[in-house]
């Protein structure tokens, strides 16, 4: 019976110290991932900070909005997988995204094919002609 009663508490020694383990385990992976967190943003600042000495980037956003207006227009029509070309020049860096999504007239022309796509678009539109 005593061997019963030590068996026991070694195995509960064993599972305490292995509960002890995963928790420092766990806290050391949360730790290496908020590390990354940090880094990913770091590398997002970098390369915001890189795309604005890009030359095109340089100029006034006003004239940006206008080349994104030309490039809607030249590429009417639907791309490879169903998406919308013109879209993917709010996908090309941070600050061409928040140029598209500022003009409300590079979202004011669009065929009313989904309710959430034309949804958005109106929102984004504004009172843009």
């Amino acid at each position: 019976m005593l061997a019963r009663v030590e068996a026991c508490q070694v195995s509960e020694d064993a599972l305490t110290e292995l509960e002890r383990t995963r928790r420092v385990l766990r806290e050391e992976i949360n730790a290496h991932k908020q590390h990354v967190i940090e880094h990913k943003k770091h590398i997002i600042d970098k390369t915001r900070l890189l795309n604005n000495l890009v030359d095109i980037n340089r100029l006034p956003s006003e004239i940006l909005a206008e080349i994104f207006l030309h490039w809607r227009a030249a590429t009417r029509g639907v791309g490879q997988y169903g998406v919308k070309r013109w879209i993917q020049i709010a996908h090309v860096c941070h600050l061409w995204r928040g140029i598209a999504l500022s003009t409300p007239r590079f979202w004011s022309e669009f065929v009313a094919d989904q309710l959430d796509w034309t949804r958005e678009m109106l929102s984004r539109s504004k009172r843009a002609p």
